[in-house]
């Protein structure tokens, strides 16, 4: 069972070295390494180049297109197995794809499989684990908690299910819940990647709040599509989803007061 990890990169020079690092450290060694450079204007692919020369392969964009289509890209061009995503400025703990690896040796119909993710740092430490750490994902988590991230994911090469390249927010929550209306999916209840910014924090996509937000919000629309009955659905969603939206505002404006730490 081989694994090709496919990194999408744009100005991402004070992180993607530690990044590729992680992968390169794998205790089961992953087969290849793709790095999609989505037009950075900074030394990115300079320094991955000066590091790694030939461990890992470069393709370029000449025009920026967003993350959906390096993501496409790299995946078109893996020849491994599985397809194992992983963002520019994240890191993996050094088992992690043993660890899936022996879950999808065991269960051979599982088709996209993903892991919990950390704010803390990876330890070098060995998990412990067991059968009890898998469980099956429900569309209904998926709705209400938006717990995956790409980083953390990991797709059979030949499913059909490309990111949707009209979409810059929330494209990978879009794609996650048309993978669930398509394939077997699981969960390693472990914490096997480390995120090094948080989902809303201030540099990243995810600051512009209210577009995330109308992302999300086609991403809950979409599902009708996979299936006409979760159309009911959408109401309830979209009401939780602008719930959200107003709960992280008042929770920002909290901290903004005086005497509150952020």
């Amino acid at each position: 069972m081989t694994f090709s990890v496919v990194i999408p990169m744009y100005n991402s020079s004070q992180t993607i070295l530690s990044t590729i690092a992680s992968c390169l450290l794998q205790s089961y060694p992953v087969k290849e390494i793709i790095i999609v450079d989505d037009a950075s204007n900074d030394d990115s692919i300079a320094k991955v180049s000066a590091a790694y020369g030939a461990s890992v392969s470069i393709i370029s964009f000449p025009e920026n297109r967003g993350p959906s289509a390096a993501r496409n890209a790299g995946w078109e061009a893996a020849t491994g197995d599985f397809v194992a995503f992983q963002d520019a400025d994240d890191t993996w703990h050094p088992h992690r794809i043993a660890i899936v690896k022996q879950f999808l040796e065991k269960d051979p119909q599982i088709d996209f499989i993903w892991n919990r993710y950390t704010h803390n740092a990876a330890t070098q430490a060995t998990i412990p684990f067991n059968e009890d750490v898998l469980k099956k994902t429900s569309l209904f988590e998926l709705c209400v908690t938006n717990p995956i991230a790409p980083s953390a994911s990991v797709i059979r090469r030949t499913a059909q299910v490309p990111f949707n390249e009209k979409m810059r927010y929330c494209e990978d929550y879009e794609w996650v819940l048309r993978i669930k209306a398509a394939y077997t999916m699981y969960e390693i209840h472990l914490l096997l990647t480390y995120r090094s910014r948080p989902m809303m924090a201030s540099g990243g996509q995810s600051q512009r709040l209210w577009k995330m937000r109308k992302g999300e919000i086609k991403s809950y629309a979409s599902l009708g599509k996979l299936n006409p009955f979760l159309y009911l659905l959408f109401p309830f969603l979209l009401l939780w989803s602008i719930f959200k939206h107003f709960r992280i505002l008042a929770r920002r404006k909290q901290l903004k007061k005086p005497g509150i730490s952020h």
